[in-house]
């Protein structure tokens, strides 16, 4: 029996199993099929002026389930996708697992040859891709490259394909503990690794995430969060697994505010650089936001101030949550915006633990920490990566006796919050996307005329986050800003290039002659209580 007693914790998301009877499997692929039976005309995904139903939905990822085997594909082979909010993202989602392949969603912003290389690696029979990024493809080598949106210029047309294919989708032996994405996230060797993650560990995490928003069948749920991040991720499936109606669309301000209008959006997926954008929009309190119950975020804290002009413009709706790629979501909470202590004093939480999944705090002999003392988060449960693809070595550092290692550093109050504090590895959260600092470096420091360099995160009103370097030069190079920033954006995304570069004479090192990029942090940080952004 799969789903345990812990179900009943769910009771207010109607539409998701009620009790564990006869349950055999959680498989992704079963949940449009379910919804078309279950409310066929209620309205599934919608993205710009495209609205689809259950049954449609059904239909369309029933077709591609077929497409895609008649294509060649088989049991376990990956198909990578590249694409923006859309409701196509989520049929390949779905049209994939009818077929037993595996999804590789891939970040858009990437530079081609970024796309290539994770292409490669996870060795992708086939591409599917959105006309308006079919550039960030041109490098990658897939077999079968699927296109969609007029003149895309692939070989395979989404919608002929669609079209030409039976709405049965091929029989093939499904099976929850199969893989169902494979999402690559930097690791701190600079090399992309694939966290491989299955249909139950999806669906449940789905499930977990769901019950913290308190998802209904008649929400109205719109994201504007990238598909290819976690909460991406998260907001495209949990609504679905109570049949609520998804509505995808690019972060413009002013049109967020004509959507939930139009559609009386009931629950919005934001991060926390568009609610402070959003907050910004003129004559935001004088328009028809009444629908709104929920605001849910994360990746960074909102400031004080926002808090207090977000409760005057929706109310009392802002919630978090926090996770990662390797065990998606981990915690989630409602903020009460009040002036009480402990709610203030809990708006610096990242909430708690989110159903079917153990969260531990330890120290670094493994023993769990008392209250309010800081060690390394860690997590347990079927919402946990299997490992990293190809990659055993990456795998048994942060996979230990089935739980997972966060590199997280932070702490559990009495009551059961958590807070994060700093981190162990050096990720840094800009915009909600990771950048992974020795990535950065690696390119630093093969620009003639640097000796050695250090990246680190500093606060950024708008990001959370901001890129920063500190480099250290060889005398009389005549190096200059001008050139390390120019030399990152010929090699990485934009969103990994540094924002400031600093020149020093020496990087600070510890006793035993580690770098210490806690005294680079400090000055930044000093008086925030921590030392990253969320």
């Amino acid at each position: 029996m799969i789903l345990d007693c812990r179900v009943a914790q769910a009771s207010e998301m109607r539409g998701i199993v009620a009790s564990t009877e006869g349950v055999d499997r959680v498989h992704l692929s079963d949940i449009v099929r379910r919804q078309a039976i279950a409310r066929p005309h209620d309205p599934s995904y919608s993205c710009a002026e495209v609205d689809l139903d259950w049954a449609q939905t059904e239909e369309r990822t029933s077709r591609l389930a077929a497409a895609l085997h008649e294509l060649g594909l088989r049991h376990g082979d990956r198909v990578a996708v590249v694409g923006k909010a859309c409701h196509r993202y989520w049929e390949v989602h779905f049209g994939a697992a009818k077929a037993g392949v595996i999804v590789v969603p891939i970040n858009h912003r990437l530079l081609a040859r970024e796309v290539a290389q994770i292409v490669a690696d996870v060795g992708a029979a086939a591409l599917v891709a959105d006309a308006r990024l079919t550039d960030a493809v041109s490098d990658c080598a897939a077999a079968v490259r699927i296109g969609f949106g007029a003149g895309h210029g692939l070989p395979y047309d989404y919608e002929q394909l669609l079209d030409a294919a039976e709405p049965t989708p091929p029989p093939v032996h499904l099976d929850d503990l199969d893989i169902n994405v494979i999402a690559y996230t930097s690791g701190t060797t600079g090399r992309p690794k694939g966290a491989m993650l299955t249909h139950r560990g999806s669906v449940l995490s789905a499930y977990g995430y769901g019950i913290a928003n308190r998802f209904r069948t008649d929400d109205v749920v719109l994201t504007c969060m990238p598909p290819y991040v976690l909460r991406g991720q998260s907001a495209g499936l949990s609504p679905a697994l109570v049949g609520a109606h998804v509505v995808m669309a690019d972060f413009v301000a002013s049109d967020v505010v004509d959507i939930v209008e139009k559609r009386r959006v009931t629950q919005l997926q934001l991060a926390p650089a568009m609610i402070t954008l959003l907050l910004r929009e003129p004559g935001l309190a004088d328009r028809d936001l009444a629908s709104i119950r929920a605001i849910w975020t994360g990746g960074a804290p909102i400031r004080p101030a926002e808090l207090q002009c977000l409760g005057a413009v929706f109310g009392d709706v802002l919630g978090s949550t926090f996770g990662m790629t390797e065990a998606t979501g981990v915690a989630g909470m409602r903020h009460r915006l009040s002036d009480d202590a402990a709610d203030l004093r809990r708006l610096a939480s990242v909430g708690r633990p989110l159903p079917l999944l153990d969260v531990e705090v330890r120290r670094p002999d493994g023993t769990v920490t008392d209250d309010d003392e800081i060690g390394e988060v860690v997590v347990c449960g079927d919402t946990v990566m299997v490992g990293y693809w190809n990659d055993p070595d990456a795998t048994d550092t942060v996979l230990r006796d089935g739980w997972y290692y966060t590199g997280d550093m932070g702490r559990r109050d009495a009551d059961g919050y958590l807070y994060l504090v700093d981190r162990r590895v050096d990720v840094i959260v800009s915009g909600g996307l990771n950048v992974y600092s020795l990535e950065v470096e690696q390119v630093i420091n093969r620009v003639p005329g640097v000796v050695e360099s250090a990246v680190i995160g500093v606060p950024h009103d708008l990001w959370g986050e901001a890129v920063a370097a500190f480099v250290v030069a060889e005398p009389e190079s005549g190096l200059d800003e001008k050139t390390v920033v120019e030399t990152c954006r010929a090699e990485l995304a934009h969103f990994k290039t540094p924002q400031t570069v600093r020149f020093v004479e020496a990087l600070p090192r510890n006793a035993m002659g580690k770098l210490d990029k806690r005294a680079l942090r400090a000055p930044f940080w000093s008086g925030t209580g921590r030392r990253i952004a969320g």
